[in-house]
């Protein structure tokens, strides 16, 4: 049967949201709730553990206009062919910057962002070449800590919205050196893994589609408001 994502968490990560008027379409009928876990070992077992995930439905008279897919899996390792992230390879004592791109389809809004990468990740940032070239860093986390994988959650003024055409361009960067407090043996060699001491390259991103007519209108409506601000302010200082 049809299965759908609900949410991705990392240790760090509080909550997902979404803007007004935007959710996530469950299926009607009879559902189960899977869950897929990562533990890292500690020495010590984990048998009482318990994980539960929340979720915040609209009143049954108020229906969203617009459907999220939440959080999507952006890679910045090779996207293809197999083996998966075999271009991964992080000398001893070393750095690696890799890059990835995205060309959106459809219109976008970005409602947050979250990089994953293990212990030897030192920065990751996503950026906006619009499709008349002109370039925009959306965000940048330079001090990475793979213990703490925070979401970046956009101001509700704040969140990119972007053309279709637009490319996302995503940059990581590994320290595999002794200057990395987190790196569990700097004398390896590192390669793509599921393991802490291996490494991945990949970015949470949580967007929304949108109908060119719902771009257009959000635009629209983000320099109106844009407009009546700055009026506003011209306003104060004439007084």
């Amino acid at each position: 049967g049809r299965s759908i994502g609900i949410a991705h968490y990392g240790v760090g990560k509080r909550y997902e949201t979404f803007p007004d008027d935007v959710g996530m379409l469950f299926p009607a009928g009879e559902a189960a709730v899977t869950w897929n876990l990562h533990y890292f070992p500690v020495g010590v077992g984990a048998p009482q553990d318990v994980v539960e995930v929340g979720l915040w439905f609209y009143p049954e008279d108020q229906e969203p206009t617009i459907e999220t897919r939440g959080e999507v899996l952006m890679r910045v390792d090779r996207m293809g062919g197999m083996p998966r992230g075999g271009d991964i390879l992080i000398p001893p004592h070393g750095q690696q910057v890799l890059q990835g791109a995205h060309v959106l389809d459809q219109p976008t809004l970005i409602n947050s962002f979250r990089p994953h990468m293990h212990m030897r990740g030192k920065e990751m940032s996503i950026e906006a070449i619009y499709p008349d070239g002109r370039r925009e860093v959306l965000g940048k986390v330079s001090d990475y800590k793979h213990i703490w994988q925070i979401s970046y959650q956009f101001a509700l003024d704040q969140k990119p919205l972007l053309p279709k055409g637009t490319v996302l361009l995503f940059t990581s960067v590994f320290d595999n050196s002794t200057a990395n407090p987190l790196n569990p043996d700097p004398e390896q060699w590192v390669v793509f893994g599921r393991r802490g001491v291996d490494e991945m390259s990949h970015m949470w991103v949580g967007i929304t589609e949108l109908e060119q007519e719902e771009f257009e209108r959000l635009i629209a409506e983000r320099k109106a408001k844009l407009v009546s601000q700055q009026d506003q302010g011209g306003s104060e200082e004439k007084r």
